[in-house]
Parts: structure tokens; C-alpha cells; sequence
């Protein structure tokens, strides 16, 4: 087939692919999860913001594991689309 590598460095942006910028939305919702992030961190106890701050690393690591899947798995369903619509 492919070599994935290559999907996967463009994903990480180690080769220039096509460039894009986060959208205002996108940014907005940051932003209030950011506030919402240390609103509750200062609410909690010393003893469980360590623990916390496990379950949001964890959380921000299956979630980069699961974009670069969808990012891979579209780059593939695009080159089957382009495949196949050459016949047409």
C-alpha cells in the first residue's frame, strides 16, 4: 500500500502540507476551557491537583491519539476518493 510515515509527518507538520489556522470558534472554546480548567483547579485540595493534572494529561493524550488516527484515516479515504474518481 502506503507508507503511513509519510501521512503522519505531514500530520505533524515535519512537511509542509496544506497550512491551516485554528478557527475563531475554535479558539473561543479554548479560551473556556482554559478559564473552566483553572476555575476548578484552584477549587480542589493539594493533595488531589496532582491527580488531576494526571486525568487531564491522559485526557489530552487520547485525544492527540485519536486526531492523528481521524487525520490518517482521512488522508487515506481522500487518495481512495481520488482513485476512484479518475475512472469517472
Amino acid at each position: 500500500m502506503f507508507n503511513l510515515n509519510i501521512i503522519e509527518e505531514i500530520f505533524y507538520g515535519n512537511i509542509d502540507g496544506v497550512s491551516t489556522k485554528p478557527s475563531q470558534v475554535y479558539k473561543k472554546a479554548c479560551e473556556k476551557k482554559l478559564k473552566l480548567y483553572d476555575e476548578l483547579k484552584a477549587r480542589l485540595q493539594p493533595d488531589t491537583q496532582e491527580l488531576f493534572e494526571n486525568s487531564v494529561n491522559a485526557t489530552q493524550d487520547s485525544y492527540a491519539i485519536l486526531e492523528k488516527e481521524r487525520y490518517v484515516l482521512g488522508f487515506k479515504t481522500g487518495v481512495l476518493i481520488g482513485i476512484d474518481s479518475k475512472d469517472c
